[in-house]
């Protein structure tokens, strides 16, 4: 009960004048005492709402981490073949235009036997972060 509902309670018992309305005190206290309630209830309410948005929030997360850790697998696994295609050759160019390694036929055929996942790369580049890092390295 609040303050306020609590002090008309008294004021109505201490009162001796008989102009106090008694029904409008009992109104008063009653819309304190729902008001107070419903207040409860918004305050669950919006409890189990904050609930069920943090329970999404960390679903999104774990899909997020997920999918981060999905495609840095990927990316690892790209970097591995890319290091075994041009493992132990040198003299390989580079098509800047299509940013793709340049090697005649006759090296394709023979890498690809050996590292036949390195077949995307023909036609198809790592990432140029990447390719500048292992520049640095080899170069």
């Amino acid at each position: 009960m609040t303050s306020d509902a609590a002090e008309i309670m008294y004021k109505a018992i201490a009162s001796s004048d008989s102009s106090v309305n008694v029904n409008n005190i009992n109104n008063r206290i009653i819309t304190e005492v729902l008001g107070l309630e419903s207040t409860i209830e918004q305050i669950t309410q919006l409890k189990a709402e904050a609930t069920s948005r943090e329970a999404e929030v960390q679903r999104k997360y774990e899909e997020l981490q997920l999918q981060l850790k999905v495609e840095a697998a990927a990316r690892e696994a790209k970097q591995k073949a890319w290091k075994k295609l041009k493992d132990g050759d040198t003299g390989l160019g580079w098509n800047p235009i299509k940013i793709i390694v340049d090697a005649s036929n006759d090296w394709w055929e023979s890498r690809l036997k050996v590292v036949p996942e390195t077949k995307k790369f023909i036609t198809s580049s790592i990432d140029l972060e990447f390719k500048g890092k292992l520049d640095h390295v080899f170069n």
